[in-house]
């Protein structure tokens, strides 16, 4: 048997590094809230190469004394906690005791901090977990840490991160979960000596605007409830402002930001039938409730949590939501004033029918027990009642490159939805906005793919404004939109287009650059398909015939052509169905 030995300090500290510090965000986030803990009013976050090369958050906060510097940097050492039972009164953002070990572990970090009421200020150093000696330093009251060269000690760990604008929207994402909760600091942050976010203390809707844009504001309604259970507060965006992302949903529970699939569902619950598929509300929900009912000694991250009454608080927060939205008049009115004559009596004699006994058909001398001439027995098929619900069978029998629409019949028109011609044995049914939106796609492919499309000037420019997290997100494709044809600048937080691709109007050009930039926050979106791809799938969706269009049959007739050019002729490019076929066997079982 291997001998068991105890792991050296600097081992085990690097291994507990691998859950609290996967990438520079998470330094950002324990930093953070270490210099909320310490009653700072004013905290500035400086980072250099996204987090890579420097992380260093500045607070004037209470400072830490001289014999307490070195001992602040060993592992589950903390001034949070004395006991287990503390951790369900817990009031302070961190509590176990292992952020700045693991943070030491795998960085060069240096801590100055000054306490109030000291004239003198002293700076410990920490290199991979090697200390060094004291010394005293000049500083002004409150605490900085700065931590250089991240994973130095483990390059095949550095080597994991991602590009810096990646990892800087990691390290955006964490400044604006801590700002948006303690709005009475005021927050600063740089990169690479840029200033991106300057935060003076303000109430919860200022700092929505401040973090988001000045506009934000009038795109959300407030929610309240008060109940024994939770208290229920924040701001829930109206529907028509809801994006395919998910980047601002923000749940915080008693002053810590959480994730929490369950209470989102809540949300969501209470926005059914307001808005369209794929879309996400934003939201800033803060919930407050008796410390000892939730648990949140789940995961290092402490993002993860446990709740005693979650039923309850899953009720009360989708009927809250609900509320806000109805009372300022998102939800739609029920009008008790409706005139009798447009109202259907559904007990009409015209349209109601009584309910009727099934004929069932019964051989009255069959006998189990008999052997019977399977030929003079009743059929099975005879004892099945056909009824106008039952379900009709498509072949799929054909594939998608050697189906032909062409007709020596003229196509019809199905409920203004579905196109429907004869085939040789076969009915082919086919979705009209399907097949136009395939159509579309492909042309629009084929003109952004073939060379760099050509930009046409608007008469009028459009002005964007973009917050820092938008503006990170926009240089990962200002490229891609370049080569597509738009004209645009960018100068601070405003974003100016002055054109568009040539086989666009402005206004579905305008529609077009909007929801790319929502697409670039979906980073699988970015790394399945080209912006062309995106582009041409976007414009078929918004341009293609919907149903409920009457067609003539030229435009049927020109439909199907098109369609017929197709490279793929059997699926949407959102991956669904464009036909179905119904054989003549299907049709005579009918009869």
């Amino acid at each position: 048997m291997p001998e068991i030995f105890k792991l050296p300090e600097h081992v085990a500290n690097q291994i507990a590094a691998g859950e609290v510090v996967q990438r520079p965000a998470s330094v950002v986030k324990e930093l953070l809230e270490n210099a909320v803990d310490a009653g700072s009013t004013s905290i500035t976050l400086v980072i250099k190469e996204s987090g890579k090369e420097l992380i260093s958050v500045i607070d004037n906060g209470v400072g830490i004394d001289q014999d307490q510097l070195e001992l602040a940097f060993e592992r589950h050492a903390t001034s949070k906690i004395r006991s287990a039972e503390d951790l369900f009164t817990l009031s302070t953002k961190g509590f176990r005791g292992e952020a700045l070990a693991s943070i030491a572990a795998i960085a060069q970090v240096s801590c100055k901090s000054r306490v109030q009421g000291s004239e003198e200020a002293f700076e410990y150093t920490n290199h991979g977990g090697q200390s060094y000696d004291i010394k005293e330093v000049v500083a002004e009251v409150g605490t900085t840490i700065s931590v250089k060269h991240l994973f130095f000690n483990i390059p095949a760990r550095r080597n994991f991160l991602k590009s810096n604008s990646v990892e800087l929207k990691h390290c955006i994402d964490e400044f604006q979960r801590v700002a948006l909760i303690h709005t009475d600091i005021h927050w600063k942050m740089y990169s690479d000596d840029q200033v991106l976010f300057d935060l003076p203390s303000s109430n919860l809707l200022q700092r929505i605007g401040h973090v988001f844009g000045s506009k934000y504001p009038e795109r959300v309604v407030p929610i309240k409830e008060a109940t024994e259970v939770v208290k229920i507060s924040g701001y829930v965006q109206k529907p028509e402002f809801a994006k395919k992302s998910r980047q601002e949903q923000f749940f915080f529970v008693n002053g810590r930001y959480v994730r929490h699939s369950y209470l989102h569902k809540a949300v969501i619950k209470a926005y059914e039938g307001l808005l369209n598929n794929d879309y996400q509300p934003g939201y800033f929900i803060f919930l407050e409730v008796n410390p000892s009912m939730v648990d949140v000694n789940i995961h290092p991250t402490k993002t993860e949590i446990k709740l005693v009454d979650e039923f309850e608080i899953f009720t009360l927060l989708q009927a809250t939501v609900r509320h806000g939205l109805g009372q300022f008049r998102v939800n739609a009115t029920i009008d008790f004033d409706l005139n009798p004559d447009y109202q259907v009596d559904y007990r009409s004699e015209q349209s109601y029918s009584p309910n009727r006994m099934p004929k069932v058909q019964v051989d009255p001398s069959f006998n189990p027990f008999v052997s019977v001439d399977a030929n003079d027995a009743l059929g099975f098929s005879q004892l099945v009642v056909e009824t106008e619900a039952e379900q009709t069978t498509f072949s799929d029998d054909f594939k998608g490159d050697t189906i032909s629409f062409e007709s020596s019949h003229s196509p019809i028109q199905l409920d203004t939805k579905y196109l429907v011609i004869a085939r040789d044995t076969k009915l082919v049914l086919i979705d009209q906005y399907r097949a136009h939106q395939r159509v579309i796609y492909e042309q629009l492919l084929a003109a952004m793919t073939v060379e760099v499309s050509n930009s046409q000037q608007w008469l009028f420019s459009e002005e964007i404004e973009l917050n820092p997290s938008e503006r990170n997100q926009f240089s990962q494709i200002e490229d891609q939109l370049r080569d597509l044809g738009f004209a645009m600048s960018l100068t601070d937080h405003q974003l100016t287009l002055s054109g568009g691709p040539e086989f666009l109007d402005t206004p579905n050009a305008l529609k077009l650059f909007k929801e790319l930039l929502n697409l670039s926050q979906d980073k699988h979106s970015l790394e399945s398909f080209s912006t062309a791809e995106l582009s041409a799938r976007i414009l078929s969706r918004n341009m293609a015939i919907r149903s409920g269009v009457k067609l003539s049959p030229e435009q049927m007739r020109k439909l199907l052509e098109d369609l017929n050019l197709c490279k793929e002729r059997e699926w949407s490019p959102d991956q669904k169905l464009i036909f179905r076929l119904i054989d003549v066997q299907e049709i005579a079982r009918k009869f």
